[in-house]
């Protein structure tokens, strides 16, 4: 470039150097210069089909497509003012006026460590074992032992159920956690520099840690208990999760680099000025009492395990840990065990297929009761599973903000810190506050963004009619043809699409305009028709009618995968 074959242009205030003949689009590229686009394809006259590449051109009442807009010496360009933006929102929430489906499947909107259920169900379905647990892993580092104690909040959304029976995705996780467990692969990443404390050893605690690690830091954790695990080494009994295989997934994360420091209780003035973040992920380790006369805390009663043969127990309790001291208390010799709720089964928090199995091993529940003493004869025992709190002694004055930040600059939060719930929310707290940590380590901003704002996503209601036509077939045994009744009803492109990606950037309303449903997702940016070499795609009706018609009659498509590769939304399937 040079002399008169030179054209100089601003764009955002930033002066370039290009040649007669470019677009804004291409000028703007070739300076890295961000401008969205979907219909844009180099080997293809551009007609700007989709619109949201617009952009201001200084001095001009009107707004101008990018991609088909050349360049002229001198001309000064916006590509992110509030007009254009405003303008590119409206665009946005026009095509998804008639964009329909699923971003997400809901298994893996329930999940609450937001695992990629339908990818690696299908994974397995394939038979790529590896893949699978490598994709397990991004959210979630115990695969085997949160696959053997889930309360399954994904089966419970799982559409197969519209047909037959939920995947069984818990088993499935688990059988991958299980195969891989033996052949781990270990990493030392090299080091960032930043150093990090996690108080607390528990599954969000070592799940911090394992993703900060990832991230090349230093990490430490602290555990007041002999060895790490917290409540799934010493609130979950034996029998459905083994200690071996508990151990096996946290040698990983140690393996990874991450140091435990365990039998170590330390307060947080012991840390805050040693590292530059503090997790605190201290676990909820004191049960909530009804001051009846010898009653024994449910954590403490499955960490300690008294002799209770020969006794009659009553559990006190409708949760999942209610029910692992029911059927503990079966498995020491108790001669009797009752368990109490204060409501009806229906609506006990406990798993329903634990109730299930307690019953099934003999023990009596006792519904809509709620005892204050326990009648002479009725129990030796009382066990009080109604709740737990943190023990936050050594920790006074924190005060958590809920986006797992606190009131002290490099001090964060997760865990029973926010309130106790499951394993599986633990470990997706872990992980979303690594990032946040993450974030303040490299950025050095204590003013972090909040997360609590979710991602738009399409989603769809379906019923047991949009399945009518599909062959029934309930669970099986063999792993890989369980994972192949996954209906893959989410997107397979939600990764890769442009749609979602400027959505969520621009901030669209969902449902500001409606149009007529599109099930094939097609945004009509023209990508296809101008990539197909046969021409058997084009353009008919007009409007919210508009579609992309295949032409059959002109042709064998030959397959090509041009137009599948090209699809910015997926909308092109593989051989269609």
């Amino acid at each position: 470039m040079g002399g008169d074959f030179s054209m100089r242009i601003t764009i955002n205030n930033i002066e370039i150097i290009t040649e007669p003949g470019k677009t804004i689009l291409e000028a703007a590229r070739e300076n890295g210069i961000e401008i969205p686009a979907f219909c844009y394809y180099e080997k293809a006259e551009p007609f700007g089909a989709c619109g949201i590449c617009i952009v201001e051109i200084v001095g001009s009442p009107k707004l101008f497509r990018a991609c088909a807009t050349f360049v002229t010496d001198g001309m000064v360009i916006n590509t992110d003012s509030d007009w254009v933006r405003k303008n590119r929102k409206t665009t946005l929430e026009l095509l998804l006026s008639d964009h329909c489906g699923d971003c997400k499947p809901p298994c893996s909107l329930a999940c609450p460590a937001e695992s990629d259920c339908m990818g690696y169900v299908k994974l397995i379905a394939d038979g790529d074992y590896t893949g699978a647990w490598n994709l397990v892993r991004e959210k979630v580092p115990f695969p085997a032992s949160i696959g053997r104690i889930c309360p399954r909040p994904c089966e419970k959304d799982c559409r197969r159920k519209l047909v037959d029976e939920p995947i069984s995705i818990a088993a499935l996780k688990q059988y991958i956690g299980d195969l891989a467990i033996h052949n781990s692969q270990f990493t030392i990443h090299n080091y960032s520099g930043k150093t990090i404390a996690v108080v607390g050893g528990g599954v969000g605690g070592l799940s911090a840690a394992y993703y900060l690690r990832l991230k090349g830091h230093a990490v430490t954790i602290y555990e007041a208990m002999p060895e790490m695990g917290g409540m799934l080494r010493y609130g979950i009994p034996e029998f459905r999760l083994p200690k071996e295989t508990l151990q096996k997934e946290i040698d990983v994360i140690e393996k990874s680099g991450v140091v435990f420091k365990n039998n170590t209780r330390v307060k947080l003035d012991d840390v805050r000025d040693k590292y530059d973040a503090v997790i605190v992920a201290v676990g909820a380790w004191k049960s909530i009492k009804l001051g009846i006369e010898g009653e024994i805390g449910g954590i403490e009663y499955l960490r300690e395990l008294p002799d209770i043969v020969g006794k009659k127990v009553c559990v006190i309790g409708g949760g999942n840990t209610a029910m692992d001291a029911c059927r503990v208390a079966v498995r020491q010799g108790a001669e009797k065990v009752y368990c109490v709720y204060r409501r009806t089964r229906e609506v006990m928090p406990a798993a329903a297929h634990e109730v299930s199995d307690a019953e099934k091993e003999g023990v009596v529940f006792m519904f809509e009761t709620q005892p204050h003493e326990i009648p002479d004869g009725l129990a030796d025992v009382v066990i009080t599973a109604i709740g737990q709190k943190a023990d936050l002694q050594g920790f006074d004055g924190l005060v958590v903000n809920g986006d797992y930040s606190t009131n002290i600059n490099n001090v964060f939060a997760i865990g029973d810190m926010l309130g106790t719930g499951i394993a599986v929310k633990a470990i997706g707290d872990g992980r979303k506050c690594a990032e946040i940590v993450n974030e303040y380590l490299v950025g050095g901003d204590a003013l972090i963004t909040p997360i609590n704002n979710s991602p738009y996503l399409v989603k769809s209601e379906k019923s047991c009619d949009d399945f009518a036509d599909y062959e029934k077939k309930p669970r099986c045994a063999d792993f890989r043809e369980e994972a192949g009744r996954c209906l893959e009803c989410g997107c397979k492109a939600y990764n890769d699409c442009k749609l979602i990606k400027y959505a969520n950037e621009y901030n669209v309303q969902p449902g500001k305009y409606v149009g007529e449903s599109n099930p094939n997702k097609c945004i009509l940016c023209g990508l296809c028709v101008k990539v197909c070499d046969k021409h058997l795609r084009g353009f008919i009706n007009r409007g919210f009618d508009t579609k992309v018609q295949l032409y059959d009659e002109y042709g064998d498509c030959g397959d090509c995968t041009k137009c599948f590769e090209i699809c910015p939304t997926g909308a092109v399937k593989h051989g269609e």
